[in-house]
């Protein structure tokens, strides 16, 4: 009787112990270089929320120095893609402090013409009011043209290099296949032969 109590206990730790242990080996291992990955991500969408540019731009470098470390433990290709994505965002996060610090100061100089130039005739005034518009209207429509055009080719140099990796995939593939053929029709040959 007491044999079989002992057997019992020591059979019941066993199935409790192997029930455990199915447990802890059957959740997936993440590495270092993913967690480090995802912490990269969540900081990103943080700074995309954040309505503060000094904060954004905070976030993504955060992020930046997050995806490096994540870099040196994993080879993972969507770790560098989503580092380069970081940093296009902290680039046009820039341009746009810049595109307001530029209108800052273009109406700080309308303000200081304006003070300077009140003893001129209302004539006068309005004249050169409508040329710095028009100038000023010129200079943001190249910018915007430029900035168009820089973006349309990116779009188009990406587009190239897709094609191009598409095109070699393509390649790849017929020639896989000519080989599959040449081995299939080579054993149909030996095969005859005996």
């Amino acid at each position: 009787m007491v044999k079989k109590i002992i057997l019992l206990i020591i059979a019941l730790i066993f199935l409790l112990s192997s029930g455990i242990s199915l447990y802890f080996w059957s959740k997936p291992v993440e590495s270092l270089g993913y967690k480090y990955f995802k912490e990269g991500n969540n900081l990103v969408l943080q700074g995309d929320k954040e309505k503060n540019p000094d904060k954004k731009i905070e976030n993504y470098k955060k992020a930046l120095e997050i995806y490096k470390t994540s870099m040196k433990e994993s080879s993972d290709i969507n770790i560098k893609k989503n580092y380069e994505i970081t940093e296009r965002k902290i680039k046009e996060q820039n341009k746009q402090n810049q595109n307001k610090q530029n209108q800052n100061k273009k109406q700080q100089n309308k303000n200081e013409n304006k003070n300077k130039n009140e003893n001129k005739n209302e004539k006068e005034k309005n004249k050169e009011n409508q040329k710095n518009n028009k100038s000023n209207q010129k200079q943001n429509e190249k910018q915007e043209n430029q900035q168009k055009n820089k973006q349309e080719n990116r779009k188009e140099q990406e587009l190239k290099a897709i094609l191009k990796r598409l095109e070699g995939n393509e390649k790849e593939t017929f020639k896989n296949n000519e080989k599959m053929i040449n081995l299939k029709n080579n054993s149909n040959t030996s095969e005859n032969r005996w």
